[in-house]
């Protein structure tokens, strides 16, 4: 889904000069298509960082574009932050967002769907920040260490 982020960003950046895009993480298989894009203003490609948590409190918005995930590590850092979160239907991510309570979803692929959703966050920062409330409150419920090791110490009793 890097490609239909990075197209929908190169339309809103031309449209919108005040808006900037952020793609961090590996970029593997992907030079050429940053190649192409490195120069238009209002987008970035970070790559590879070791400062996550610095990086998603500088954004107001998170997107995951993906065809396919696990449970994505990287939304769930970002509800943790409290930021508005919009992702695909797809793996575990159907476990971490509640479509229109803690964030928002989008069919892989749907470019339309997936522009007119930043937009609407870009638009109203009180929505962004009660999304982003409620996804930080699903990850502090569901996810913290204090759940898990719980939940992990349940399962070994009802095996024995």
């Amino acid at each position: 889904g890097y490609d239909d982020l990075l197209a929908v960003a190169v339309k809103m950046c031309k449209k919108n000069p005040k808006i900037h895009f952020y793609f961090v993480g590996n970029s593997e298989n992907k030079t050429e298509l940053i190649e192409q894009y490195r120069e238009i203003s209002g987008i970035t490609f970070l790559g590879h960082r070791t400062d996550v948590q610095s990086v998603l409190k500088k954004m107001d918005i998170f997107v995951l574009p993906s065809y396919s995930e696990g449970l994505p590590n990287a939304l769930m850092e970002a509800m943790a932050t409290g930021l508005a979160c919009i992702a695909t239907p797809v793996g575990g991510v159907l476990e971490l967002i509640k479509d229109g309570v803690s964030g928002r979803l989008f069919e892989p692929g749907d470019r339309v769907m997936l522009k007119s959703l930043i937009e609407i966050f870009c638009g109203y920062a009180g929505k962004r920040k009660s999304f982003g409330l409620n996804a930080r409150k699903t990850i502090e419920k569901e996810y913290s260490w204090s759940t898990i090791s719980s939940n992990y110490i349940d399962l070994f009793k009802e095996l024995n």
